[in-house]
């Protein structure tokens, strides 16, 4: 047997033996007064401890706790423990058309979301992105580092890097580059599609590399206008241009071997490419190490303790054949409450939640609540209902599980909202949000926030008066046009004066006295400097994708004039 951390040995075993000498040589007040004689015709001795008894008892039950802590135990040899991990590569589509607002709040924004969820869910996924038009953009080559991942993406500046088209040629050979060394080459790409009919180039690419791809259909079939620059994006005979998602980009994800996904609001559809990858794909060993078991042994030290500090704080009699026939009264099964052996039925449940078995999961959760009747047991059981899409179910469980823990409240109320809102009660979903946002915020509550509102907004439209009426409004919109270019003809003939007063405001000199202090700067104050540092840490900094050579910016570069 060895001790796992003997520095509480070490540390205590020097207080313990000052502690055991005062409690043996230690007297009362009252021994010192009185002769023990005299002492013991005046106390009636009832206790068949005594005090140097009990405090001996405790001394043992504290030493018996120190020994615990330092955990005993056996070892049982060792274990190899292997690091699954799998690369790949997620390509985001960052032309104007991912501004397009048929998802909430544009499909970029969209699509970001969807590689957070991504990120979060696929904990075992080495992951690289990079931002793609007609020309690809770094963003991050391969790594385990998530939350910096997810910091480069939600400060991803597209506003420079945002262009017509989507090629999808240059995402696949940038997944045959980054991947060279793997025999599975994953690659992602989260995109409305572009306007192109045939694949067939890319398919042959793609195939020819390796490269399984996976496409997140983002946008509607319906389609919308694409805002840029605060105005809606036209073509050249000045109608607006409506982009619509792309359904013959599936066939260049089904002939490499991927799946095509068009993902929505609050579905499973991430969950769903994460389970086809690893049932298509094997995990590759990154790392390996060798972790010693132990058996712990703690509890026994520890449950005598207890029993200890119990017969030291107890008050048995004297006779000791009395206190020996109530000894076997602390070993006997005392009529628990129900619910402390639950640990097991826990155990199974989130067993069989993490396995995405949510319907046999709620069986365990609701023998749990019913026992417990506790805040984490309802909230449990409202998060397996959700799961397996019982969302009345899990409003009721969510609003039973009351509790005054402000994190668990706000888990609570925010779960809360998502039922509420996938069972379309838009109204009661934004009071859960706001009773969470009262809580504390975050990006996800705001998001949702948002879209609940959206989905408020978007009322059946109501039926419209009669035809006299939209005739005379139509009347009133001509005489107002007619109105607007006479007013444009009368601004066109009258001269313009802004140049005149440009010139005589630049023919004015300053005056000889004040010149020398105008030009002289005045020493920036402590406030101000202040001011200034709170600005710099509000405003966030943008990331700069760098931009990698394709073969078709390299034939630019090498093309030669007739």
């Amino acid at each position: 047997m060895i001790f796992l951390r003997p520095d509480y040995l070490l540390f205590m075993m020097i207080p313990l033996t000052v502690l055991f000498y005062f409690i043996v040589t230690g007297k009362s007040q009252v021994q010192t007064i009185f002769d023990k004689k005299m002492l013991e015709k005046l106390t009636v001795d009832n206790d068949a401890l005594g005090r140097v008894g009990r405090n001996i008892l405790l001394f043992a039950a504290l030493f018996l706790m120190i020994v615990a802590l330092a955990r005993p135990a056996i070892p049982k040899g060792e274990v190899e423990a292997a690091l699954l991990r799998i690369d790949l590569l997620v390509g985001l589509d960052i032309s104007r058309s991912m501004l397009a607002t048929d998802r909430y709040p544009n499909r970029l924004a969209f699509a970001k979301k969807k590689i957070y969820e991504l990120l979060e869910k696929f904990e075992e996924a080495r992951v690289g992105v990079i931002a793609f038009a007609n020309d690809a953009f770094l963003v991050s080559p391969l790594t385990e580092d998530k939350q910096t991942l997810r910091f480069l993406i939600d400060n991803l500046n597209t506003d420079a890097l945002s262009t017509g088209g989507t090629n999808l040629m240059v995402p696949i050979e940038k997944a045959a580059e980054f991947m060279k060394e793997d025999q599975e080459k994953i690659l992602i790409l989260f995109t409305d599609g572009g306007d192109k009919k045939d694949f067939s180039k890319e398919i042959e690419a793609a195939k020819k590399a390796g490269v399984t791809v996976y496409i997140y259909a983002v946008g509607t079939e319906k389609g919308s206008a694409i805002p840029f620059l605060g105005e809606n994006i036209k073509d050249q005979n000045g109608n607006i241009v409506i982009t619509k998602r792309n359904p013959a980009v599936k066939q260049l994800a089904l002939e490499t071997g991927g799946a095509y996904i068009a993902g929505g609001y609050k579905d499973q559809s991430v969950e769903m490419v994460i389970r086809d990858i690893k049932n298509k794909f094997r995990m590759h060993r990154l790392k390996s190490r060798k972790i010693r078991d132990y058996e712990e042994l703690f509890y026994f030290p520890l449950t005598i303790a207890v029993l200890l500090m119990l017969m030291a704080f107890s008050s048995l009699p004297r006779y000791t054949s009395a206190a020996l026939l109530l000894l076997p009264l602390l070993f006997m099964p005392a009529p628990s409450q129900a619910g402390i052996l639950d640990f097991h039925e826990i155990k199974e449940g989130f067993h069989l939640y993490q396995q995405e078995q949510y319907r046999d999961a709620v069986r365990h959760f609701e023998k749990v609540a019913k026992s417990r009747r506790d805040a984490p047991s309802w909230y449990d059981l409202g998060n397996a209902y959700y799961k397996s899409g019982r969302y009345k179910d899990a409003v009721k469980a969510y609003l039973n599980a009351k509790t005054d823990d402000p994190a668990l409240a706000y888990k609570i109320y925010f779960n809360l909202g998502n039922a509420l809102f996938q069972a379309k009660a838009y109204a009661k979903a934004l009071k859960a949000y706001q009773i969470a946002q009262k809580i504390k915020t975050e990006p996800d509550l705001e998001y949702n926030i948002e879209l609940t509102k959206k989905h408020l907004k978007q009322k059946p439209p109501k039926k419209k008066p009669g035809g006299k009426k939209k005739k005379n409004r139509q009347n009133d919109n001509r005489q107002q046009n007619r109105n607007d270019k006479q007013k444009n003809q009368q601004n066109k003939s009258q001269p313009d004066n802004s140049d005149k007063k440009s010139k005589a405001n630049q023919s004015k000199k300053p005056q000889k006295g004040g010149s020398n202090n105008q030009t002289q700067k005045a020493p920036i104050s402590d406030k101000e400097v202040k001011k200034w540092e709170k600005r710099l840490q509000k405003t966030k900094p943008k990331t700069m994708p760098i931009r990698l050579r394709t073969k078709e910016i390299e034939r630019e570069k090498n093309a030669k004039p007739w």
